[in-house]
């Protein structure tokens, strides 16, 4: 029997952020719109080691909209 492996654990750093993937699953677009997003601005990130990542706050009113009308375009919610 092959040994068991652990579940990895999340990385502090990343604690509270969401990948390029992950927020377009969220926001059910695709990476290439979020990708578009942060180059325009319109939805901003962090970068860690490298990797670009999305703040939770930023994008969950996002999806909170998404929620609520999903067959409009999503704006970006002001501060």
């Amino acid at each position: 029997m092959a040994p068991m492996k652990r579940p990895a654990r999340p990385h502090p750093e990343r604690e509270g952020t969401v990948s390029i993937s992950e927020a377009a699953r969220r926001l059910q677009v695709t990476p290439k719109l979020i990708r578009r997003w942060l180059g325009t601005r319109k939805l901003n990130f962090v970068q860690i080691r490298g990797e670009l990542r999305i703040p939770l706050e930023e994008l969950m009113p996002l999806v909170d909209q998404r929620a609520a009308a999903p067959r409009q375009r999503l704006r970006r919610v002001p501060k």
